[in-house]
């Protein structure tokens, strides 16, 4: 399979799985909140879990096959936290394991960042990262060490 290839079967998992995985959150978040409720309907409460179990189960060989085709990273990470009153400070270092589809070979451990500096596929690599850490957490991130997993 070409890198273009992989690419195409990736955007295309992602945009099956993409529509799976936010209903999934929606029934597991409807979930939470029944359980709760001490008057909550069974038959609700029964339905939300059948829904879930069965969408859990279509879901998983989608991205089986998506994790496949992408490539893990470690990455060490620092990101800008604001509070209410506006006042910002620094994350501690915190390590998360990325599966992306940017296909790099990348150790900042044992190289330092210089060899990468201007390295096209890393800077579509930090572009990606980007993506998932912008939506999740932090407008302002630096990457302190990627490393390729194997």
């Amino acid at each position: 399979m070409t890198e273009q290839e992989r690419h195409s079967r990736i955007n295309e998992l992602r945009g099956q799985a993409e529509p799976m995985s936010l209903e999934k959150i929606r029934l597991s978040t409807e979930l939470h909140f029944l359980e709760r409720q001490s008057d909550a309907d069974e038959s609700r409460l029964q339905m939300v879990r059948t829904k879930s179990a069965q969408l859990s189960i279509s879901l998983a060989p989608v991205l089986a096959a998506l994790h496949a085709l992408q490539c893990r990273y470690r990455v060490v990470l620092q990101g800008e936290l604001t509070d209410v009153h506006g006042n910002t400070s620094w994350s501690l270092p915190e390590t998360r394991v990325y599966s992306l589809a940017t296909n790099c070979a990348i150790d900042t451990d044992r190289n330092g960042w210089e060899p990468y500096l201007n390295d096209p596929c890393v800077l579509t690599l930090l572009s990606e990262i980007h993506d998932h850490i912008h939506r999740a957490q932090y407008s302002t991130w630096q990457a302190l060490s990627i490393v390729r997993l194997p």
